[in-house]
């Protein structure tokens, strides 16, 4: 397929990240491609993947904008024109677990193993490398790291029990949606910040309080 041909394919799809895609792809090129969700999504997906490729091979992320925009590219992909090893899916578990027919199952789609791929990093592992890398907060004692954690283990039970009310007020604004209702969740307008204070190092929800 010449440019000219790969121009006029694009031009009749409005997905503008498989519009992208057809304009990177070259077949016999040591090259995997992936589509995410959001625009922070590759600097989680790009180390685990290069990890796993043979030297000399590289991967090129295209940010698809939502889950249901990668979800739409990836049903109206060709398997007879590209390969499947070469073309990956990253989306976001979120509710799926609970909203029927949401996600594929496949083997060249990857679903996060928590609500979302962010959720997967928050640890106390991860808190302990931000404050020693980029906060310059090291040597702490044995004694001092254990209560660090503790104390963030605590906190992270508090946000998941918090946040439970309004996850199933989600849930139910997804399910209307599912249904056809005329109902459309702006859940892109919810900020957890506003919900939240830390008091004496406790995280403290203002939902409950």
């Amino acid at each position: 397929m010449d440019m000219l041909e790969i121009l006029a394919e694009a031009s009749e799809s409005s997905n503008v990240a498989y519009n992208d895609f057809l304009l990177f792809y070259k077949t016999g090129r040591s090259m995997v491609y992936g589509f995410v969700e959001g625009k922070d999504d590759p600097s989680f997906y790009r180390g685990f993947i290069e990890a796993a490729l043979p030297e000399r091979w590289g991967c090129k992320l295209i940010k698809a904008g939502n889950k249901k925009r990668v979800l739409e590219v990836y049903s109206g992909m060709d398997w007879t024109r590209f390969p499947r090893n070469a073309v990956c899916f990253f989306v976001d578990r979120d509710l799926s677990e609970f909203l029927e027919g949401e996600i594929p199952t496949s083997k060249n789609v990857f679903i996060s193993d928590g609500y979302s791929i962010e959720n997967d990093i928050v640890t106390a592992h991860t808190l302990k490398r931000v404050l020693d890398e980029e906060q310059c907060v090291g040597g702490l004692e044995v004694s001092e790291e254990q209560l660090l954690e503790r104390m963030f283990e605590d906190n992270l039970s508090n946000f998941k029990e918090s946040m439970a009310c309004v996850m199933a007020q989600i849930l139910i604004l997804r399910r209307a949606e599912a249904k056809g209702d005329n109902l459309v969740a702006r859940l892109d307008n919810f900020k957890a910040k506003e919900f939240f204070e830390l008091t004496a190092a406790v995280f403290v929800c203002g939902l409950l309080t």
